[in-house]
């Protein structure tokens, strides 16, 4: 009886799948008592248990498995994305050593030559504080020079009242032929010549001066040539000069400081005073100067404002011709459009009646424009214009436009407003 239960619980242990020990469920149960079929047939159910659970736990391990590769996979795959973006990185950063090594090279450069142009500006400030002390010894030396002059001219004038005299009675004594002529330049005398009667006198040399221009020589107020003219009697003659706007004024004015502001203002491009404007509210006055046609004044007009000339008034009353204008453009330069392009038009809706191109002036200011990207250049233009209609002057306000390419040279830019006024229906050729 102990040997058969021995057999079958080694039949028991030795079954290794449930079909199995199933079969061994049967077979034990006909060859064994009741009690011990139902403990075999127990242990059978708790193996089988047993095998359901390790075969869950194998399927959710092979699953985890499958996980992890999955996992190990985008890892590597990270792995090499990032060993890749740390070798651009490392690149990168190796450029960025290199160019660290040249940027120390030049600033170390940089230092030297910040040192050169501090040694330089150094230099120049010696030379300057030099040049100031002595700019101040030849104001000092100009301003006794200029009371000097003004002793000498208060002498000169002494001696040409006394030559005067002296030219109207000489006689001389061994030769009644002989006769005297004097100079006079600017109201002062210039020189004096005594001379056979009837005779020409060429060799006196024309006055040159920065203060005038010398037009020609003049006796008794009408022109003469003096390689030409004969002397007959004592003679004193004139030098016609062209001094610029100032010859507007009485050169007897008790007000210098008028005249001092005309010569520290180009007086000598000035030819005549075109109108002019006072403002008792500013105390400005405000004059429209035509200027002496030269390679670089075509044309062109000076609009000038005096400031604070309360007392500078009874010039403009030695003006009557003038006209007087209720306003007028600022301070530009105006030119005559006329004076720099060939063709002619009408500006009929410029202004308040059709206006001859050639009469309308016009002031300009450009400025060049490069793209830093592409080099492209353009140019914009500023540009206003204005017409003296005899009563009044005319303005239009100020307009910008832009032009491609570079046209600041020659009459381009001129050219530029006037095709840009002819788009826009402002002009039209005549």
């Amino acid at each position: 009886m102990r040997g058969k239960k021995i057999l079958a619980w080694t039949l028991v242990s030795l079954v290794g799948t449930a079909g199995v020990m199933t079969a061994g469920y049967y077979a034990i149960n006909a060859m064994f008592p009741p009690d011990l079929g139902k403990i075999a047939t127990e242990r059978i159910e708790d193996l089988s248990q047993r095998l359901e659970t390790v075969k869950a736990q194998l399927k959710e391990c092979q699953v985890e498995r499958n996980s992890a590769i999955s996992d190990r996979d985008k890892a590597q795959n990270d792995l090499q994305n990032v060993n890749q973006e740390l070798a651009k990185v490392k690149d990168e950063r190796d450029k960025l050593q290199e160019q660290l090594i040249i940027l120390t090279a030049e600033r170390d450069s940089l230092k030297d030559d910040i040192k050169a142009l501090q040694s330089e500006i150094a230099s120049k400030d010696s030379q300057i504080s030099t040049l100031n002390a002595e700019k101040f010894m030849l104001e000092k030396n100009i301003a006794e020079q200029d009371t000097k002059i003004a002793e000498l001219n208060s002498k000169v004038v002494e001696l040409q009242n006394q030559l005067a005299e002296y030219a109207g009675s000489y006689k001389p004594a061994d030769d009644e032929n002989i006769i005297m002529v004097t100079f006079e330049v600017n109201g002062q005398f210039y020189e004096a010549h005594l001379i056979q009667k009837n005779t020409k006198l060429t060799y006196v040399t024309n006055p040159v001066s920065e203060d005038y221009t010398f037009n020609y020589w003049e006796v008794d107020g009408e022109q003469i040539d003096l390689s030409s003219y004969t002397f007959t009697d004592n003679t004193n003659v004139v030098a016609n000069i062209s001094t610029g706007f100032a010859d507007v004024f009485s050169k007897e004015s008790p007000y210098p400081g008028f005249e001092t502001w005309l010569k520290g203002n180009n007086t000598k491009d000035i030819v005549d005073l075109i109108s002019y404007y006072y403002s008792p509210e500013n105390r400005n006055i405000t004059l429209v100067l035509k200027l002496k046609e030269s390679s670089t004044n075509v044309g062109k007009v000076q609009v000038c404002v005096v400031s604070d000339v309360d007392s500078y008034i009874p010039f403009l009353t030695l003006a009557e011709n003038f006209k007087q204008y209720n306003h007028l453009p600022s301070s530009k330069i105006y030119t005559y459009l006329g004076a720099v392009i060939q063709d002619s038009y009408s500006a009929n809706t410029l202004f308040d009646e059709p206006v001859p191109f050639k009469y309308v002036m016009v002031y300009t200011n450009t400025n060049l424009i490069s793209d830093s990207e592409t080099g492209a250049q353009t140019t914009e233009i500023q540009f206003s214009l204005c017409y003296d209609t005899g009563t009044e002057l005319l303005t239009t306000p100020d307009t910008k436009i832009t032009v491609d390419g570079n046209v600041q040279s020659g009459n381009l830019y001129y050219q530029s407003v006037v095709d840009y006024l002819v788009q826009q229906g402002k002009l039209e050729k005549v």
